[in-house]
């Protein structure tokens, strides 16, 4: 008899769970893109250009197209992304991974001059 009044009880006690739907999120909250506010042309992707792309010989304006110039980057930025991702380009020296990650970030935000 007091199994029975025990399994009762245990029974009604955990049948009693409130849940409050209202405060679980339905959905994920929406990340910045590539977690950040913003990926800026000016902090995050000239200086990069400037030490591995702009250099002698390379994309100074000399011989090539001047990236330095935010009008010739963005009309280029999808082979930027493309040759940095396949590593094909910076010919000397390297990008890290971070780096050419901020770069698709920015290309795929539309290459905005922020």
């Amino acid at each position: 008899m007091h199994r029975l009044y025990y399994l009762t009880c245990l029974f009604f006690l955990s049948s009693c769970v409130y849940y409050d739907l209202e405060e679980v999120p339905t959905t994920p909250p929406q990340q910045d893109i590539c977690g950040q506010e913003v990926v800026s042309w000016e902090l995050h992707i000239l200086p990069i250009i400037r030490e591995s792309c702009a250099i002698s010989g390379c994309h100074n304006g000399i011989s090539r197209i001047d990236l330095r110039k935010y009008e010739l980057a963005k009309l280029h930025a999808s082979e930027i992304k493309a040759f940095t991702q396949d590593r094909s380009m910076p010919f000397e020296g390297t990008i890290t991974q971070q780096q050419i990650n901020l770069i698709a970030c920015w290309v795929d935000a539309g290459a905005p001059n922020n």
